[in-house]
């Protein structure tokens, strides 16, 4: 797995954003570091050189424990 950033803060809409670190498609699952599935990103945005990722936690996921955790990607 590849380490896609570590999420930055939570948003209004029970999304997190994360600044990118690698790059990964739209719809990718995303997991923490034992690979447990976490939720997807739902949108890529900002900058080309320095982009975020939005993300969606799966359900039964808790926004407040991903803040400040790293997220990987297949």
């Amino acid at each position: 797995m590849k380490n896609l950033g570590t999420v930055l803060h939570a948003t209004e809409k029970n999304t997190v954003v994360v600044p990118a670190a690698s790059m990964v498609a739209v719809h990718s699952r995303v997991y923490n570091y034992k690979g447990r599935e976490l939720g997807k990103v739902i949108d890529v945005f900002g900058s080309v050189k320095k982009p975020y990722l939005l993300i969606a936690p799966k359900k039964g996921v808790r926004i407040t424990e991903l803040i400040g955790k790293e997220i990987y990607g297949k």
